[in-house]
């Protein structure tokens, strides 16, 4: 896991960065999250934890978010599917809750989560492996977050198009030496 450097960063383009990286939401582990006090995970779904068409995770990420929740990790799908039958179906069976909106990186369903929970924003991460949504949604709400490579899998034509864009702030990231 490594910790971006956003102060290197403009105003409008810290936006965008995320406060940890790393390659798969496993990464993340139960010790990371305690010794950082978070207590709470808002977690994305689609090339996150599932592929866009996987009815459920692979096994490894469902132990993965078990052992969390049994640690005392309040483990919360956020998602802007359409497809919300799928989205409770991935929770119910991962023994899990989910808030579901239309649109990220507005922050109503993070908003949704604290008062679900009774926590602070201190307390909340989010994982996704959008910059556009799931980065830009947590940084808006003032929570840390954790940008992950997205599962190989295929994607919605909007996350797609939503890479091409990713790309130029990865360089101009790397350029800034923010990672």
């Amino acid at each position: 896991m490594f910790k971006t450097e956003k102060k290197k960063l403009n105003k409008f383009l810290s936006l965008f960065c995320p406060t940890y990286l790393t390659d798969h939401v496993t990464d993340v582990t139960l010790d990371f999250l305690t010794t950082n006090k978070k207590s709470v995970l808002l977690l994305d779904v689609d090339s996150t934890i599932a592929g866009w068409n996987d009815s459920l995770p692979v096994k490894e990420i469902q132990d993965w978010i078990l052992n969390l929740s049994k640690n005392g990790i309040l483990v919360y799908l956020v998602s802007n599917t359409h497809r919300a039958g799928r989205l409770q179906n991935i929770a119910s069976e991962l023994g899990i809750r989910y808030v579901r909106g239309l649109i990220k990186p507005f922050t109503y369903m993070h908003d949704q989560v604290l008062c679900q929970t009774g926590k602070n924003r201190d307390d909340c991460i989010m994982i996704g492996d959008q910059l556009l949504t799931d980065i830009l949604s947590s940084n808006r709400f003032g929570i840390d977050s954790i940008w992950v490579k997205p599962l190989p899998a295929g994607e919605f034509i909007g996350t797609k198009c939503s890479r091409v864009i990713e790309s130029f702030l990865v360089k101009i990231f790397k350029n800034n030496q923010v990672y």
